[in-house]
């Protein structure tokens, strides 16, 4: 019984300092259709402006970027 006011304690402050892992330089791939170029550009934004990443859009390609992954 004694240990429920300290879990809920630590519970609110994990709640409340959430963990934000480190994403460094992410490269996405720009492929050579309309719709995989909006995906890529909505994706750049995201992680730009949403988790503070370091994000580019590099051309590419069906198959260099299928081997790349």
């Amino acid at each position: 019984m004694r240990y429920i006011p300290v879990l809920l304690f630590a519970a609110i402050v994990l709640i409340q300092n959430p963990a934000n892992a480190a994403c460094g330089k992410v490269s996405i791939a720009d492929m050579n259709w309309p719709s995989a170029t909006l995906l890529a550009h909505i994706d750049l934004f995201v992680l730009k402006h949403g988790f503070g990443c370091d994000a580019d859009v590099v051309p590419g390609d069906t198959m260099p970027t299928g081997t790349s992954m």
